[in-house]
């Protein structure tokens, strides 16, 4: 078990060139007691579950699953899922 501790930048100018990742994530639960997300990146999957959020922390529990379910279950996400690299888009990045 971990402690995420959550952290808010604001990055001004210009972001350097690094290579792109395909970042696939989506959410299979959205109550604000605890939050699971499934995520594909660079070929590997995983799925996390996080606890309610007390002051800036919250516990987290990550674990690797295969790509192949994670595929399965961002089918049956809550919405449409999230892809990172089009938010970072769409704010001029």
């Amino acid at each position: 078990m971990a402690t995420e501790i959550e952290r808010i930048f604001l990055v001004t100018g210009e972001l350097p060139d690094g290579e792109d990742t395909e970042i696939v994530q989506a959410y299979l639960n959205l109550d604000p007691k605890r939050t699971t997300r499934v995520r594909i990146e660079s070929g590997q999957a995983t799925v996390t579950i996080k606890g309610k959020t007390r002051g800036i922390s919250r516990v987290e529990f990550e674990y690797p699953i295969p790509l192949d379910a994670a595929r399965e279950l961002v089918k049956i996400a809550l919405g449409v899922p999230i892809d990172p690299a089009l938010f970072a888009e769409l704010l001029g990045r």
